[in-house]
């Protein structure tokens, strides 16, 4: 078990103004809106005593709820994946990722918008950030330069996180020529779940025992690996908005290994959406 830190010493940059600040005993995400002239706008999540699995994530949206930028630390059984999708003109998002070890299990993520040695962006934005699985304390905040502010708050603890031994299915006999030495056990596995608001998060393999993985949506049928966080439909992605998903995964071993697959993320919804659960910003 870790010392705990106070709320003051969880975020990287004090010295930058707090817009809104707030912390959580378990798992949640959180959405602000948020506007710039060009200012500084730096966001923290910090999750402490982290057991695995654990997933921690940042997306940041534009006025019209289109995803722009996201970053999403997962770790599942000793097995680690960061997944990266885009940044807006000029790279004007960073992120700092400090990983748990034994002497400090702590996960850290420091997102930082228009820093330094970036032709700063002008805009209102939206920002989602979520912790799923494991901690005991998770603190959030949203600190901004003069030129910056925050316009609104939503917090919920509708956060998930499964590995295949959270799957359910049934074992069928593959391959052989009629041989029982030969022949391997194929799990056809599943997990089914019901969305309020939009999806956020990856369903994707940790190892080669999957042979193949895909969900069941409201608009279809998808393939998988796949990363899901889109509000608005952007080209071939589709929002993963509400409704029931079925999540299947096919292969040698996946029910019962917690390292063979993950799914985890957020029913989370932006700022705006609708007006209700919308708060006031602490700062």
């Amino acid at each position: 078990m870790s010392s705990l830190a106070t709320p003051a010493a969880a975020y990287h940059d004090n010295a930058t103004p707090v817009l809104d600040q707030g912390e959580s005993p378990s798992a949640h995400w959180v959405s602000y809106a948020f506007s710039t002239d060009g200012a500084k706008v730096v966001a923290d999540f910090e999750v402490y005593d982290v057991r695995k699995p654990i997933q921690v994530g940042y997306a940041i949206y534009d006025e019209q709820n289109k995803g722009i930028f996201r970053f999403t630390y997962n770790s599942v059984d000793g097995t680690t994946g960061v997944f990266v999708d885009g940044t807006p003109a000029g790279q004007n998002v960073h992120v700092d990722l400090t990983q748990p070890s034994p002497e400090v299990p702590s996960v850290r993520l420091a997102l930082t918008f228009n820093g330094e040695g970036v032709e700063p962006v002008a805009a209102t934005y939206k920002l989602l950030m979520w912790s799923a699985g494991s901690g005991s304390r998770h603190y959030h905040s949203l600190r901004g330069e003069a030129g910056s502010s925050c316009l609104g708050v939503v917090s919920r603890q509708d956060t998930f996180i499964y590995t295949a031994r959270d799957f359910r299915g049934a074992a069928t006999l593959a391959g052989g020529a009629g041989s029982a030495a030969s022949a391997r056990a194929n799990y056809e596995t599943r997990k089914a779940m019901h969305a309020d608001g939009t999806l956020v998060g990856v369903f994707l393999p940790l190892a080669s025992a999957a042979d193949e993985i895909y969900v069941d949506t409201p608009s279809g049928s998808q393939d998988c690996p796949c990363i899901f966080g889109n509000f608005l439909q952007d080209g071939q992605n589709k929002p993963f908005g509400p409704g029931n998903y079925t999540f299947h995964d096919t292969g040698v071993g996946v029910a019962g290994s917690e390292g063979e697959i993950v799914l985890a993320g957020a029913d989370a919804r932006l700022v705006g959406l609708d007006a209700t659960g919308v708060q006031s910003c602490s700062g």
